[in-house]
């Protein structure tokens, strides 16, 4: 819960300072996604992931 959190509130920040830094037009965001590595371990695997349109 807390992860989830926390990876909502530093998405928000890197989309914000995307937008304000970035100026082409072919890339509107990118975030930072996280899965789980397994049952009931804190262990995630991370990737950065473009949107766009």
């Amino acid at each position: 819960r807390f992860h989830t959190m926390k990876m909502e509130e530093i998405n928000k920040i890197i989309k914000e300072l995307w937008q304000q830094t970035y100026r082409g037009q072919d890339i509107d965001y990118i975030s930072i996604r996280s899965d789980a590595e397994g049952a009931g371990t804190r262990s995630y695997s991370y990737r950065v992931v473009m949107q766009s349109g």
